[in-house]
């Protein structure tokens, strides 16, 4: 079951719903100190566990990387909730569920709990820590959100010379590898659809399309691909969008180069066989696409969550949570 995701709105998950095919959330995670002793469970609403204590009402779920103490933090975790509250007649939640890190906790910057209470009401604010509970517990319906910072796949296509011969397939590739790093989201642009927000991975076959990537922020991950003859005949201009990319403070995460293209009459080295490769059509390579999306968003995924920890530690040093 992955996320739901409209279209401009927050990112979630419901249970019970059509998408888990009515199966509730279950959790037994108190632990406060050790997440990997916490953990979750789907189950039937005629089939849950004999220790299991089905919680009535309606649940929210927070999971994020996050200090639930620091205002400018927690603010990027809750107000998603808030955001799902508004859009479904102001539901209000009987308990609320937070965790960092896996790891269970009791309270919310002072703040940030009273504009909890001003949005909710009083009653709105409650923070379960599964008191006098000793097995599972079951949520009746439950929202579950996670603050993880959004890892943006973006495929800014071409049309015509140098676009790949099947986009269809290309496609499927990486999305496959997107759903399998939790945050990661796919989005295929042309020049004409374009956006910047939140794509921290991006792939295009090489062309004057790839020089918007200086719009992109620091650290984010840019892949190229070339048709085949590139490599021998491009000369140094193939190399300019990685110089770009390294200027900018990117990540230039390497080149694939087609090793099939259309026949030349003369020698492939021949430089008269450039004006035939030069705007070629792309194929693609499955396991090399594969392994090579998947390395990158996980390096990214590792990345944001030790920018996350550096943070976390920053704030325990201080002492001050600004």
């Amino acid at each position: 079951m992955y996320d739901t995701q409209e279209e401009g709105k927050v990112q979630y998950q419901c249970f019970p719903s059509e998408s888990s095919k009515g199966i509730l959330l279950c959790i037994n995670g108190k632990d406060t100190h050790d997440g990997s002793w916490n953990s979750y469970a789907l189950a039937y609403p005629e089939a849950l566990p004999d220790n299991a204590t089905l919680l009535k009402g309606f649940t929210f779920v927070s999971y994020n990387n996050y200090n639930y103490n620091n205002i400018w933090h927690v603010l990027s975790v809750i107000v998603p909730f808030v955001g799902w509250h508004r859009r479904m007649g102001c539901v209000v939640p009987s308990r609320w569920i937070l965790y960092h890190w896996g790891e269970l906790r009791s309270g919310i910057d002072v703040w940030l709990t009273h504009l909890m209470k001003a949005i909710f009401g009083e009653g709105g604010l409650n923070i379960e820590v599964f008191d006098g509970i000793s097995g599972p517990a079951c949520f009746e319906e439950a929202v579950e959100g996670n603050g993880d910072d959004i890892i943006g796949l973006t495929m800014f296509m071409r049309i015509g010379a140098r676009s790949f011969k099947n986009v269809s397939v290309v496609t499927e590739i990486f999305q496959k590898e997107c759903y399998k790093v939790r945050g990661s989201k796919l989005k295929v642009a042309y020049a004409n659809s374009l956006s910047f927000c939140d794509q921290t991975c991006w792939f295009s076959p090489h062309g004057a399309q790839l020089t918007n990537m200086f719009m992109m922020d620091r650290n984010s991950n840019v892949m190229e691909f070339f048709p085949k003859g590139w490599l021998k005949l491009g000369g140094v201009g193939q190399y300019m969008y990685h110089w770009i990319a390294s200027w900018s403070g990117m990540r230039y995460q390497g080149a694939w180069r087609d090793p099939v293209g259309d026949p030349c009459p003369y020698p492939e080295e021949d430089w008269r066989c450039f004006s035939i490769y030069k705007g070629g059509m792309i194929g693609h390579n499955e396991t090399y696409f594969s392994e090579w999306a998947g390395n990158v968003l996980n390096q990214t995924k590792i990345s944001k969550m030790e920018e996350a920890s550096n943070s976390k530690k920053h704030l325990e040093l201080s002492g001050c949570a600004c």
